[in-house]
């Protein structure tokens, strides 16, 4: 009696093996760089000494949503908690992946340290920390994973768009923050401008009168468009 002949996989058949959202996930979740920027992240933030400061990074690291992974006959229903270190920088563009926001955050720190400490911006390091790490406090729950019943990423994109305050962009940064921190001037000045001429506002308000009111803001404008370059922006 033969024997029954199974199937090898080539490399072909294993290409084409989507992995799952949940293991996706499990594995970001547990990779080394997730837990290297997070950490980053955090201890950046506690070099920043503000009244609410300890508050606000107890918020960001609660689950703001949980996503729903259907049972198998092989596990139960499982529900993956989901929070401001999982989100992604934009849907489709730099940082278009889980933890995308922190990494892009990290590096306008980065970019923005070396140009102050290269041209003597007249900014403290407290303020270049909350201005680059929170700049796109808004988009804190504002991405959300688009996942199909069958557990997989939607091929239309691994992340959609969903705000319910419309607030704008750097203006609903600086209104969300501030429902933690204080901000100095500056830091709303240059937190609410840092899309610079990207900002639709500056159609009616010249970006010379933001130049006037806050140079710094231009700066940071600089650093954050060059980080999204280099990770996406122009794909």
């Amino acid at each position: 009696m033969s024997e029954k002949k199974t199937k090898k996989l080539d490399a072909k058949d294993v290409k084409d093996v989507k992995p799952t959202y949940d293991s996706l996930f499990k594995t970001w979740r547990e990779s080394d760089q997730c837990k290297d920027q997070n950490q980053k992240f955090m201890d950046l933030l506690g070099m920043a000494p503000r009244q609410g400061m300890e508050i606000l990074i107890e918020a960001i690291q609660q689950p703001y949503m949980y996503i729903t992974i259907p049972a198998t006959k092989d596990k139960p229903e499982e529900k993956l908690p989901i929070t401001f270190f999982d989100q992604p920088a934009s849907t489709k563009y730099h940082g278009s992946e889980f933890g995308g926001l922190v990494k892009h955050v990290l590096g306008v720190f980065c970019k923005f340290q070396d140009m102050r400490d290269k041209y003597h911006l007249p900014i403290d390091h407290a303020t270049t920390i909350i201005v680059c790490l929170l700049h796109d406090f808004c988009k804190w729950s504002i991405y959300q994973p688009r996942v199909t019943v069958n557990n997989y990423f939607d091929e239309r994109g691994h992340f959609k768009f969903e705000d319910p305050c419309w607030l704008g962009h750097g203006e609903e940064s600086v209104i969300k923050l501030q429902e933690f921190i204080h901000l100095t001037d500056t830091e709303k000045l240059m937190i609410r401008w840092h899309m610079g001429p990207f900002d639709d506002a500056l159609k009616s308000w010249n970006v010379n009168k933001v130049k006037e009111a806050c140079p710094l803001a231009m700066w940071l404008f600089i650093a954050d468009y060059t980080d999204a370059l280099e990770n996406g922006m122009d794909e």
